[in-house]
């Protein structure tokens, strides 16, 4: 399953506002666990991508430092 798959077929999900809560997405059961699998990827990705760009304007910054 891809993420597009659930975006355009709508009989698996529904938007709906609940008093004293807000808006929330109603999803299908049976693809519960299998969109929980790909939203914990994609931040497990993220993460990963935040590291590095950390990690590359640190060596940016230091790189920097010794050309003044």
């Amino acid at each position: 399953m891809k993420a597009q798959d659930i975006k355009e077929d709508k009989s698996l999900w529904e938007k709906m506002h609940i008093e004293g809560v807000g808006k929330v997405l109603l999803v299908e059961e049976s693809y519960y666990d299998e969109i929980i699998d790909m939203v914990k990827g994609l931040d497990q990705a993220n993460r990963y991508l935040r590291h590095e760009l950390s990690k590359a304007q640190g060596f940016i910054e230091e790189d920097n430092g010794y050309m003044s």
